[in-house]
């Protein structure tokens, strides 16, 4: 074998600079192998090749990688059409998850303002039959009263549920029912449930007025016991209590909205007006449950009573002190929050 011969062998690649290598570019080192192996194939196909062989090899064309700014910028391209598209793919996603939860909570909305009609109609119909029997004399007041008292929670129900449906098909997401809540298409839903919440325990203390008053009378005639005012004066303060947290409420409202404090303290004093009625009201049945509990426990030994009615009563005490110890609870851990 010849020099030739041993040239045309091997290979003369030679080492090569460690460096990043485009994956989109041939590897440099196959592009010199592959040169090599066409240069030798000219070299033998003029040895061998007779007539008509080039009498020399062309020289190999040299090939130049590209420069790295290059790469870099073709990668950053691809890069940023990548995230372009992810970003405009998860928009899209999401766009379509709002609206499809939406579509749900609207197909909701209505079958429970349906419903909530309907319990409305019967409320009022039975409304209208006791109200003929009280004008008849064949009904009390009162029971007519507890009729009347049911219309409007019920109409308050459903007056709410209308402005959650509202809400929702303005935002497409469910309502939100917090004080730090913003405007919704710039109106406010919180308000306006605010606002309906206040006007019907302003009704509910009304009623109770009256029906204190007129409890109280029959009571001084003797045709009442002192038990039975006693709960309605009860019942009463309750109802003053929330109307004042209704109305505590309404003006957290409006001072966030004037932005005289944050969302998280809004929260907070809402919770705070609400347990601080909760734990007023939960007071006062403990005081009446105890009170009562006490007189029949005096009959009971007088043997007027039998013992079911005093195992009654002391189950209402105990009911009421475990109402007054959760409020008290609540409001203990409200005093360590922030806000």
């Amino acid at each position: 074998m010849n020099r030739n011969d041993w040239n045309d062998s091997v290979p003369l690649v030679g080492p090569q600079a460690a460096a990043p290598r485009d994956p989109l570019q041939p590897d440099p080192r196959f592009a010199e192998f592959l040169e090599w192996q066409l240069a030798s194939e000219l070299r033998r196909a003029t040895r061998f090749g007779g007539v008509g062989a080039p009498s020399a090899a062309p020289a190999p064309p040299v090939v130049t990688p590209r420069p790295r700014l290059g790469r870099f910028v073709r990668a950053a391209a691809v890069l940023l059409g990548a995230l372009a598209l992810g970003a405009c793919g998860a928009i899209a996603v999401q766009e379509a998850e709002r609206h499809e939860e939406g579509q749900r909570l609207h197909a909701q909305y209505a079958v429970q303002i349906e419903l909530a009609r309907g319990r409305e109609e019967r409320a009022q119909q039975e409304l209208d039959r006791r109200t003929q029997l009280q004008r008849a004399g064949a009904l009390s007041e009162e029971e007519r009263d507890e009729a009347e008292a049911r219309v409007a929670t019920l109409r308050l129900e459903r007056e709410l549920l209308e402005l959650d449906a509202l809400e929702v098909a303005t935002s497409g997401r469910a309502p939100d029912r917090s004080l730090g809540a913003p405007l919704v298409a710039g109106r406010d839903f919180v308000g306006e449930r605010l606002a309906l919440e206040l006007a019907d325990a302003q009704r509910e203390l009304a009623r109770l007025v009256a029906r204190r008053d007129r409890l109280d009378a029959r009571q001084r005639m003797g045709q009442l016991p002192l038990a039975e005012l006693e709960v309605a004066r009860a019942d009463l303060a309750g109802a003053e209590l929330r109307a004042h947290s209704a109305e505590q409420h309404g003006a957290t409202r409006r001072d966030f909205l004037a932005g005289k404090c944050d969302a998280l303290a809004a929260e907070l004093a809402g919770l705070r007006a609400a347990a601080e009625a909760e734990w007023a009201i939960a007071s006062q049945r403990l005081a009446v449950a105890t009170a009562q509990r006490d007189r029949l426990a005096l009959l009971h030994q007088r043997g007027r009573i039998p013992m079911a009615e005093l195992s009654a009563a002391e189950q209402a005490v105990a009911d009421a002190k475990a109402r007054f110890e959760l409020a008290d609870l609540e409001l203990a851990t409200l005093a360590q929050r922030r806000g």
